[in-house]
């Protein structure tokens, strides 16, 4: 039971997160973007899936444990 709970935290904890930065990820690309590159503004959603999408691709696996 405690397993679960802690599993539910942390994926709460993670999309809560996930949330709270794609504000100033709307915030930024609505700002730079369309001036620099005559891209569209986005929304939020926009914005979460831009956020989960670049941490995918860009997240470092490769990490070392030295013991």
């Amino acid at each position: 039971m405690k397993a679960i709970l802690t599993f539910l935290l942390t994926v709460g904890l993670a999309i809560t997160i996930g949330l709270l930065i794609a504000f100033p990820v709307m915030w930024l690309w609505n700002y730079v973007m369309p001036d620099l590159f005559g891209l569209p503004t986005i929304v939020f959603w926009q914005a979460f899936a831009l956020y989960t999408l670049s941490s995918i691709l860009f997240k470092d696996t490769a990490t070392v444990s030295k013991n």
